[in-house]
């Protein structure tokens, strides 16, 4: 219940929405006043979202720090979080923007880093059926020299709570219960390693990759000119926020 509650509620996630709600609602407004300061609210709101500058900082706050992977010891198994991956109506698979967690688990294996990956993804659909997220995952890990031995698929989660969980039964069934590394996005670290924490993952490294912002120069015009990206890209710091609060309230 709670999973497509979370997708019928995603549109919440994103500012543009709420700037084009706040605009249709003072265009059927008949107090001049309220249309005044509701178009006054949606202009500040969307100034704000769209620039740069403060959503780069706002990001570089919440972000975990980079890894360094040559200063990381040897782990038992590395959780790669679903996610990052997709199909086409042909059922064909492709790597959506969030593929650097592939990359960066293919790394930490390929450098010795980790013995075994737990591949965790299944289908986020809700009114569709579509193949588990971990099926091409498993296949592109073969096709880049991954021993098919040292794969473990996990394809029932369709969320983070649910790909945490799952992992945690497998950890319990292969008895490992230290040394684990968990590859995910760096603004879906601080969820992650809450939910870790929560099912009792004990000895494990939230390892951050895909960053939404790095700590880099910019241009004066990318802070002054509104940036659309910025204001899409807020829906993914939104939706984190969001998370660890039903989490928190939960308990």
């Amino acid at each position: 219940m709670q999973f497509i509650a979370s997708k019928i509620l995603s549109f919440l996630y994103h500012p543009f929405n709420w700037i084009m709600l706040l605009c249709v609602i003072a265009f059927f407004s008949k107090t001049l006043l309220l249309r005044k300061k509701l178009f006054t609210t949606a202009f500040i709101l969307f100034m704000v979202c769209s620039n740069k500058f403060i959503f780069k900082y706002v990001c570089l706050w919440f972000q975990p720090k980079p890894i360094a992977i040559n200063t990381l010891p040897r782990f038992k198994v590395g959780i790669l979080l679903g996610g990052l991956a997709g199909y086409d109506n042909n059922s064909i698979g492709f790597f959506g923007q969030a593929s650097d967690r592939f990359i960066q688990t293919l790394q930490l294996y390929k450098l010795h880093k980790i013995d075994k990956i737990i591949v965790s993804g299944g289908s986020a659909k809700i009114l569709t059926k579509e193949k588990d997220e971990a099926s091409f995952l498993y296949q592109s890990f073969l096709n880049c020299g991954v021993d098919s031995n040292d794969i473990i698929i996990e394809s029932r989660a369709r969320n983070t709570e649910e790909n945490m969980t799952y992992s945690k039964h497998l950890l319990d069934s292969l008895q490992v219960k230290n040394d684990v590394i968990i590859i995910t996005s760096a603004t879906h670290a601080p969820r992650t390693e809450y939910i870790a924490k929560k099912l009792g993952v004990s000895n494990y490294l939230v390892f951050p990759s895909n960053y939404t912002e790095i700590n880099s120069n910019n241009s004066l015009n990318e802070y002054l000119i509104p940036n659309i990206k910025s204001l899409n890209d807020w829906s993914f710091i939104i939706k984190e926020w969001v998370g660890l609060l039903v989490y928190t309230l939960k308990g």
